[in-house]
């Protein structure tokens, strides 16, 4: 821009014109000098924008609402190639399979987390088995969070999607609970054996042994089927993998389940003169598996008859709505102070012999939990000491 010209070089110009120039050429400078700094800010953002995503550690992939992949980290490029950023999302789901948690059932478009996030706005985890020709053909286990970016009418802009490798851990999860479950399954072996020697020691013997004997038999045989509830129990927990796998479930008639339940309870019931009352009602069909929530069942249904007095009843309630199912159990015993029911279902010795005595490990109200929220339910728990303990099981229809 050329030097200002002066008054006197220009007499027929007014003063207050050559002012406004000054002006003008001031705020043009100040625009030119913060033009330049804020390429340069803007290219330090950049750069610091560039360092957070490949600092994250997992992947990071943002697709927009026309599935466009717009922006891929580091560690995405690593985990599924460099051309993720060159291809559209529509060829990369072409490219790589994902499949349920079964490793063997594929996850349908519809059920894709991305689909998922921008058909219902929310935040969507799901693990599933990935393969794909920059994977190997061992394949990986991702967790896959993907999250709904929205403008501020509410409409979808894109989806930002994170991958996290946890190959590492579901093979080290397989082989404890491999470990685990042949161990217990060998001790409940031997303990349905003692179990046997027992009842058939306690026959041979029932006309021999005196007052003294007599108790002590049976609170051997008692402590021995303490035990071997304690390896079913974790026989069950170890099973709960298998509760996310969709293959594995089937329809459930509640009537059926309960009825299944309540028949194992029949005896504990009539030995202790306990009444078992359940609510007319037409039960839905449940969605899941069999044998794990009969094991919930069984379970809550046994600890009520062990708190209720002698002589008590055990009422159960079945409530419908139209996307649920609750199942309420509820006894007449001691009950459960309000401190101890917020560890109730976190394998708490402590909570539940406050509850069932001390004979309870801790396990089968922990384990109950496990089963539920694998079939997207919930447990809940509401007492008054000294006067009702109520479990509910929700369950979704």
């Amino acid at each position: 821009m050329s030097d200002s010209v002066s008054p006197s070089d220009a007499p027929d110009v007014p003063e207050h014109l050559f002012a406004v120039r000054r002006k003008l050429e001031d705020l043009t400078r100040l625009y030119v000098d913060k033009l330049i700094e804020s390429s340069a800010s803007a290219s330090n953002h950049a750069l610091m924008m560039n360092a957070i995503l490949d600092s994250i550690g997992h992947g990071l992939v943002v697709v927009d609402k026309d599935e466009n992949i717009i922006l891929a980290n580091r560690e995405a490029a690593r985990m599924v190639g460099a051309e993720i950023n060159e291809q559209p999302r529509r060829q990369f789901l072409d490219n790589y399979k994902f499949f349920e948690a079964d490793g063997i059932t594929p996850i349908s478009e519809s059920a894709e987390p991305y689909a998922v996030a921008l058909r219902e706005k929310k935040t969507v985890q799901k693990e599933g088995f990935v393969r794909g020709p920059n994977i190997g053909p061992e394949g990986m286990w991702l967790r896959v969070n993907a999250s709904p970016v929205l403008d501020k009418d509410g409409e979808v802009l894109g989806v930002v999607t994170i991958f996290q490798d946890i190959t590492e851990t579901k093979i080290l999860q397989r082989q404890r609970d491999s470990l685990a479950t042949l161990f217990t399954h060998d001790l409940k072996n031997h303990l349905v054996s003692i179990d046997m020697f027992l009842d058939v020691l306690g026959e041979s013997f029932a006309n021999t042994l005196d007052d003294q004997d007599c108790p002590i038999l049976l609170d051997v045989r008692e402590s021995n089927r303490e035990f071997l509830q304690i390896s079913n129990s974790l026989i069950e927990l170890y099973r709960t993998d298998l509760y996310a796998v969709e293959s594995c479930r089937g329809e459930i008639e509640l009537n059926r389940l309960l009825t299944s339940a309540l028949e194992l309870n029949r005896p504990l019931a009539a030995a202790r003169n306990i009444q078992i009352s359940v609510s007319e009602s037409q039960p839905p069909i449940l969605h899941g598996i069999f044998s794990g929530l009969r094991q919930v069942f069984h379970n809550l249904v046994q600890n009520a008859i062990k708190a209720s007095p002698t002589g008590g009843v055990v009422k159960i309630v079945i409530d419908t709505t139209d996307d649920h199912v609750q199942v309420s159990i509820t006894d007449h015993g001691r009950g459960i102070e309000a401190d101890q029911i917020r560890t109730l279902f976190e394998s708490s010795r402590v909570a539940t012999r406050s509850y069932l005595g001390s004979t309870s490990t801790g396990f089968g109200l922990y384990l109950c939990r496990m089963i539920v929220e694998a079939h997207g339910g919930e447990l809940l728990c509401q007492s008054q000491p000294g006067t009702v303990t109520t479990f509910t099981v929700k369950l979704p229809v």
